[in-house]
């Protein structure tokens, strides 16, 4: 499985939840894979099919706009990653395998680094989206 097949099916399990889902969004030189909105926050998801340390880091960059941040990996990745280094930094990590289960492995904490400006910004950007 590919990342955009990650996305593609993780978007449309958030979307049949209920979730406003938003996809690739282009914010501060980097591009976030996923952002859905529950209940007025916004939480981001990164998708890496074998890189959870890069995906640890953009979703530790995400805490600075988002409520919460997770990372999604191919299910055969999870036995790899140091959960330690997840739960440290309140990142969430998510599970998808090759018939498309989602598995929450570990949820997300409120994020701490969450700056208001930023935030507001990304708001702003994901409301102009909407309205095109």
């Amino acid at each position: 499985m590919f990342e955009e097949e990650m996305q593609n099916h993780l978007s449309e399990y958030l979307k049949k939840e209920g979730f406003e889902v938003y996809s690739e969004i282009r914010f501060l030189e980097k591009k976030i894979d996923l952002i859905y909105i529950k209940r007025k926050q916004l939480i981001s998801i990164e998708l890496k099919v074998q890189n959870w340390k890069r995906a640890l880091w953009q979703a530790y960059v995400n805490q600075l706009f988002t409520s919460k941040s997770y990372v999604c990996l191919w299910s055969e990745v999870i036995k790899n990653i140091d959960k330690r280094e997840f739960e440290k930094f309140g990142i969430g990590v998510l599970s998808i395998d090759e018939n498309s289960e989602i598995k929450l492995i570990l949820d997300a904490k409120t994020s701490q680094y969450m700056h208001l400006d930023l935030l507001n910004k990304l708001v702003g950007k994901l409301n102009d989206l909407r309205e095109n």
